[in-house]
């Protein structure tokens, strides 16, 4: 119970922090901490694991509420940055679906495991998400130019 509180109220405290630095250095560089975050998160889990470190494992698993606490913040941010305050509430349902991905992706490595029997341990598991999290920060990158040119043509548009 005190682990589970834990992690919510880091939830809740990364919220204005991603928020603070969204305002201040914009979407890119939150979403590479937040990235960056994410992939020593799931390393020190599967550390944790493989190491029989339940220490590492309590502070990983509240860790990794903070990047978790910036999607919502993100969400809105883009929303409204992107699209404007016209249609923003239809534009951040639309920004939100990203969520449905992430719990089809969630579902699957747990069909997955679940399948496996004991053929997959959990440190195999959050290592992979460690990878994948190492993938997200580098496809930021990609993203980052993408998002500059379509923020060119909007503030072009506008003018």
């Amino acid at each position: 119970a005190l682990l589970v509180g834990l992690v919510s109220t880091m939830n809740g405290i990364s919220r204005p922090i991603n928020g603070a630095i969204f305002d201040r250095f914009g979407l890119i560089p939150v979403m590479l901490i937040q990235a960056a975050i994410t992939a020593l998160t799931m390393l020190a889990l599967a550390i944790s694991f493989s190491g029989s470190l339940p220490q590492l494992y309590f502070v990983a698993a509240i860790m990794i509420a903070f990047p978790y606490g910036s999607a919502p913040v993100m969400a809105s941010a883009f929303a409204r940055q992107r699209y404007g305050a016209e249609g923003f509430a239809k534009n951040l349902g639309v920004v939100n679906l990203t969520i449905a991905a992430g719990s089809m992706i969630s579902i699957a490595i747990g069909l997955i495991v679940g399948s496996a029997g004991d053929g997959i341990n959990d440190d195999t598991i959050y290592l992979v998400l460690a990878f994948l999290a190492v993938v997200a920060f580098a496809s930021v990158f990609l993203f980052r130019r993408v998002y500059t040119e379509d923020l060119k043509k909007i503030d072009e548009e506008l003018q």
